[in-house]
């Protein structure tokens, strides 16, 4: 390796080591025990910004971490690649298996962050799990804490990109590897094409990310913006009348529906015969025979062309798209 830049840790905290081979041109913009920033140059001589990034261990000063990669990211004008030590998980159930459940907030503020800079989870192609604890039996705890992520614009420069893990000898920690060149499928590039579209329209129409448009090939932030709507829409838990709470859906739905019918159940007597001549008329004779009258062809049309296509108005969920295509 012709070039080398190590940083020490903090006790048991950060440390990280960037090295390059003869011919790469790497021009180091910051660092700390706890990142390297870097410029590095491609075969194609256009710069890449590639951050060397470890997270803070404890979760109770994980923020400051995603305080600084803010800072970075607000410098950040080239495609930009981030790894690899974030320690924190996207999703408990994916992500993560044995031990006690993740709190949800670090996962939120994991994920919102991720969604501010418009950073792109890469998933990896070969293994999963990147830390172990070591233990046997019901007390092994696995999680994915090591990853690269990328910019959206960065997934467009790189449509191959491949992550893998390598088992370690050492304990605890895997090694997680990027190769930015990956593999070129082997269909034949309409075939692909046309896949390619028909996957980014799906996961676009699940988004509904309404500043993106189809046929950028931004596939990996919708699904990342899709996953997260529906975390962000979910309901973990709902506490009842007597205070507990409850967290399967059966019991969740008990909760919402004894709530809502207490809500709108009146707890005074019905008054039936009510005054209303006090009341002026806003709405004339003329008024309420338009309104009375059926719709006509082009106000059918006229709203149905402001329907937004990514949008699903309707109980079957079919977005507005669907209807003009068909």
């Amino acid at each position: 390796m012709s070039g080398c830049l190590a940083v020490s840790s903090n006790g048991r905290n950060g440390g990280l080591a960037m090295l390059w081979r003869d011919g790469i041109e790497v021009i180091i913009q910051s660092y700390s025990n706890m990142h390297i920033n870097s410029m590095v140059q491609m075969e194609n001589k256009n710069y890449v910004r590639f951050t060397d990034f470890y997270g803070q261990a404890d979760p109770n000063h994980r923020n400051l971490s995603w305080d600084m990669l803010r800072r970075i990211g607000r410098t950040v004008k080239e495609n930009w690649i981030v790894g690899e030590v974030l320690n924190e998980i996207l999703d408990d159930d994916d992500e993560k298996e044995g031990g006690r459940r993740k709190l949800r907030v670090l996962m939120e503020d994991f994920r919102s962050v991720l969604e501010e800079l418009a950073l792109v989870d890469i998933k990896t192609s070969r293994g999963w799990f990147t830390w172990i604890n070591n233990r046997e039996g019901d007390a092994m705890v696995k999680e994915r804490l090591n990853r690269f992520v990328f910019s959206s614009t960065a997934c467009r420069v790189f449509p191959y990109i491949d992550t893998f893990v390598i088992r370690q000898t050492s304990p605890y920690h895997e090694a997680i590897m990027l190769d930015t060149l990956g593999k070129k499928p082997k269909e034949k590039q309409d075939d692909l094409r046309r896949l390619y579209e028909e996957d980014e329209i799906y996961w676009a129409q699940r988004s509904r990310i309404k500043w993106l448009k189809e046929g950028d090939r931004n596939t990996k932030i919708f699904h990342v913006r899709a996953t997260s709507r529906r975390k962000k829409n979910d309901i973990d838990r709902l506490k009842d009348n007597n205070g507990c709470w409850v967290y399967n859906s059966r019991d969740k739905c008990r909760v919402a529906r004894d709530y809502f019918i207490d809500l709108f159940q009146t707890s005074t007597n019905t008054v039936n015969n009510i005054d209303i001549c006090c009341i002026p008329k806003c709405v004339n004779e003329e008024m309420n025979k338009n309104l009375m009258q059926s719709f006509t062809d082009k106000e059918i049309l006229r709203a149905f062309n402001q329907i937004d296509l990514r949008k699903a108005p309707g109980i079957d969920g079919l977005p507005g798209i669907f209807f003009k295509e068909n």
